[in-house]
């Protein structure tokens, strides 16, 4: 069912249409028709276009949209971007400075072009993009664009049209040519003729437009066209040399018409050497708020923020792999409904990305009819996804993000030998073929290198690898403290039936991190005995988290690194970056009591806890900048013992830690106040050691357990390990009551083997010091 028509905008494109026509009828001096007959024509025309291309209604959408108000800006790169690096490690490198999750490395933003805008400047224009990239729907925009009024009309031709003079800014077309748009699939050439000559035709004799014939070669002799045609790629391989042929000699004997063509980029073979070849660049953040934006329009979502609760989603750093999904304009409106249903993104994101996979591999070559391919009849989706999977675990663990076409088609080789129920008779390079044009899950990424499209993808296909495998053991004792390797395993989490066994092994390898390390097994029996007891083994758990949080906070260090050194060095500067890395435990810490507190009784001393990390964080940063003045420290220091104070006023309140909390908020506001303003910065260093040990003794921490010297290593990694089991247990589709309690019970607590593991011990020394 087409989408409702907006009736300014249907009365606007008729008479648009009918211009452009009937001022080549009277260019044309010759050809003698109804005005009246040719005003109807176009009327239907218009409103015969805008039905069909007007709207946009893809994958689960349960009503079309109108492209006008989600439609995005496409901005294109030239396709050269891809032919400046060298080869594949050239590439790698180049992705390991950059440090982001994109593995398209071409795309810099004074690169850029309005698509647009350089459908004005160029005659001959080629599009070319990755599946879902927005190729038809631009097409589809330029030829709805050409369909308003020209800003160049006098007031006299817009009364003429039926049209009120001085329309709306927006009103008019920023597309300049007096040219009317066809818009031909040429997917159709595969029951159709091939003759573009005969398509046009059948664009408009349905229309009623009088002398059609006629009036479409007077037209084209005119170069009165703007001829759109969507998808050489779609194009039957056995029609395909006779298609191109046919177009060239039709844009050879026609020049005088513009065109626009569409084509998948990993298909197109210089076609058209008269070109001026783009490549739709993917979304930048800009284009993805825009495109959210004007999916959330209604005025119930304006009103309750959807679209920057969406976005903020995004951003959050938990979510960059769907962020990085969300540059794809076909996978950012999965993603718009997704959130839509749920108003949520689904915890378990191996689902959100088996369905992303499930959107490139089939819905969108279904939608597009390329499925009829013999490849797609036998090599079938779940066959192709095993293959894949090979291709992405392997050259994941080997920390490789590019291949080259040698090492892909040698992958492809050996599955399809080795693999029983694999079509033997087909050739890698034609299933390569059919993954890169059709789907678009490999890319070609510069001359010689190739990609997954996503590195979400190669990830989510890594996790399916080790489950499919049940290499478990493996993967925990080879990368659990790999940080590349985190979304793998929360990935994994959701991809396995039941998460008991997979969660189980993660913590016993991780309690083996603390064998030999006997400060930091006394600083967990600490934390253990600092819990106010509950049933709850998960809550319990958050308030172990808390204690442990505070006793790593950096506020001791700061104390033993200045306060007995007031004279600072490079030697203290030193002392002082080593301890930045301890803030990234405190902050798993935090993550794990967010994560953990359902009862929320642990949120109002949590806040207070950030508060007084933001002010040491402050604090680092201008003493290892060497910015520290003594007002600065005295502001510094002010802003630090007054967040001190809240955090042990919410600890006597919350009663879920035990604590010689009595008063300790009064005595640090005791020594706050007793210092002056802008004291020297001896003073203000005394100040803050008194605050720390004021802290130190509420938390009844013991003297040999306020500095951990070298075995904070040895926790943090033990740590990191918590925090991920907790990560991929929200992430788990299943996970037993039972298996969980049991796991609650034992993290963050002294392992019960872990005294007796002497070697294991002497292993994780060795490892740490190295």
């Amino acid at each position: 069912m087409p989408g409702k028509i907006d009736e300014k905008l249907q009365e606007q494109t008729a008479a648009t249409a009918f211009q452009l026509v009937w001022s080549g009828i009277k260019g044309a001096g010759s050809l003698v028709v109804d005005k009246n007959a040719v005003q109807r024509g176009m009327m239907a025309y218009a409103r015969k276009f805008l039905e069909r291309f007007g709207n946009v209604k893809i994958l689960n959408m349960d009503q079309p949209v109108p492209l006008s108000e989600i439609y995005v800006a496409a901005q294109v790169l030239s396709p050269r971007v891809a032919k400046r690096y060298r080869s594949v490690d050239e590439l790698h490198e180049l992705f390991l400075q950059r440090g982001q999750r994109y593995l398209f490395l071409g795309d810099h933003a004074e690169e850029r072009q309005d698509c647009l805008e350089l459908a004005n400047q160029e005659k001959l224009l080629n599009v070319l993009g990755s599946p879902g990239a927005g190729k038809s729907t631009f097409l589809c925009r330029l030829g709805l664009e050409a369909l308003r009024p020209r800003r160049a009309w006098s007031d006299s031709i817009l009364k003429s049209l039926g049209l009120k003079a001085g329309l709306n800014v927006g009103d008019y077309s920023r597309y300049n040519h007096e040219c009317l748009p066809v818009l031909l699939e040429l997917r159709r050439f595969r029951t159709d003729e091939i003759d573009v000559i005969r398509l046009i035709q059948n664009e408009l004799e349905i229309c009623g437009l009088p002398e059609s014939n006629k009036l479409i070669k007077n037209l084209l002799d005119g170069g009165r066209f703007l001829l759109l045609l969507d998808g050489v790629d779609e194009v039957p391989g056995d029609k395909l040399d006779k298609a191109i042929m046919h177009m060239r000699d039709f844009m050879d004997r026609y020049s005088g018409n513009r065109f626009v063509v569409s084509c998948r980029t990993a298909f197109y073979k210089d076609y058209f050497s008269r070109f001026r070849d783009v490549l739709l660049a993917d979304f930048d953040d800009q284009q993805v708020a825009s495109f959210v934006h004007n999916w959330f329009r209604s005025a119930q979502d304006r009103q309750q923020g959807i679209a920057d609760e969406f976005l903020s989603i995004l951003e959050d750093p938990t979510n960059a792999s769907a962020k990085e999904l969300a540059s794809t304009p076909l996978l950012l409106t999965f993603l718009c409904l997704t959130y839509d249903d749920r108003q949520r993104l689904p915890p378990n994101r191996s689902e959100l990305y088996r369905q992303a996979l499930e959107i490139l591999m089939e819905r969108w070559a279904a939608s597009k009819r390329v499925h009829n391919e013999p490849i797609y009849r036998e090599f079938h989706a779940r066959l192709e996804v095993q293959m894949l999977a090979e291709i992405a675990a392997s050259n994941f663990r080997d920390n490789r993000y590019f291949f080259t076409r040698r090492e892909l088609n040698k992958r492809i080789s050996d599955f399809l030998r080795d693999e029983l129920h694999a079509p033997k008779h087909l050739d890698s390079d034609q299933v390569l073929n059919a993954i890169e044009v059709q789907q678009g899950l490999i890319v070609q990424r510069a001359q010689d290198a190739w990609s997954f499209s996503h590195l979400t993808l190669q990830e989510y296909l890594t996790a399916v690898w080790y489950e499919s495998k049940q290499h478990f053991d493996e993967l925990i004792a080879q990368h659990l403290l790999n940080v590349r390797w985190r979304e793998v395993f929360i990935l994994l989490a959701g991809t396995v039936d039941k998460a008991d066994i997979l969660l189980n092994r993660m913590l016993v390898f991780a309690e083996k991190l603390l064998a030999g390390f006997p400060r930091a097994i006394q600083l967990l029996k600490w934390a253990n005995e600092r819990v106010v007891a509950t049933k709850d083994s998960e809550q319990e758990l958050a308030r172990r988290s808390i204690a442990l949080t505070l006793s790593l906070d950096l506020d001791r260090t700061i104390y033993y690194a200045l306060a007995h050194h007031p004279s600072i060095n490079d030697t203290h500067i030193s002392v002082l970056e080593r301890t930045i890395r301890r803030a990234h435990v405190s902050a798993a810490e935090r993550s794990m009591v967010r994560s953990l507190d359902h009862r929320h009784e642990l949120t109002r001393v949590i806040l207070s806890v950030n508060s007084l990390s933001f002010n040491l964080a402050q604090a680092l940063g201008n003493i290892i900048n060497r910015t520290f003045h003594q007002e600065r420290v005295y502001s510094l220091f002010e802003g630090y013992a007054r967040s001190l104070s809240n955090v042990l006023a919410e600890l006597e309140a919350s009663q879920c830690l035990v604590g010689a909390w009595h008063n300790a908020a009064q005595q640090v506001d005791a020594v706050r106040f007793g210092l002056i303003q802008e004291p020297l910065l001896e003073e203000n260093l005394e100040g803050w050691g008194q605050c720390v040990s004021i802290f130190s003794d509420a938390l009844c921490l013991p003297l040999e357990l306020r500095d951990l010297n070298e075995e904070w290593r040895a926790l943090e990694a033990y740590i990191n390990a918590c925090s991920l089991i907790i990560d991929c247990k929200n992430a788990a589709t299943l996970i037993s009551r039972p298996a969980w309690d049991s796991i609650c019970k034992r993290m963050l607590k002294p392992p019960e083997k872990a005294a007796s593991g002497n070697e294991q011990g002497k292993r994780n020394r060795k490892a740490q010091r190295t």
